[in-house]
């Protein structure tokens, strides 16, 4: 029986580390970190990964070649457990506020 629980509170903390948007925080969504913002609030310092009028926050910024439904990507965002093509990489706040990353999109 031990064993059994054990299991099932990995599977639930797996669970609550992949679910990484909750919808009621003000301004966007947020959770364990990761979130989603539709406008960035001026108050922001960090990355973000613009992509379909969202800023995505928290997640892995990749670079490389990346293929995703017949097109090469120089780029990749995950995020909540799914992987997102062809935004941009944003900096917020810093000096040097800029964004990196071609405009077509798709998300994996």
């Amino acid at each position: 029986m031990k064993i059994q629980s054990s299991v099932i509170l990995l599977v639930l903390a797996c669970v609550a580390l992949t679910s990484c948007v909750v919808s009621d925080y003000p301004g966007g969504t947020y959770a364990s970190g990761c979130g989603v913002y539709n406008v960035v609030p001026s108050s922001y310092i960090g990355q973000t990964y613009y992509h379909q009028n969202r800023h995505y926050y928290g997640g892995n910024y990749e670079r490389g070649v990346f293929s995703h439904q017949g097109r090469q990507y120089t780029d990749r965002y995950y995020h909540g457990g799914q992987y997102y093509y062809g935004g941009r990489n944003q900096n917020h706040g810093g000096p040097s506020s800029h964004s990196t990353g071609p405009r077509n999109s798709s998300r994996g």
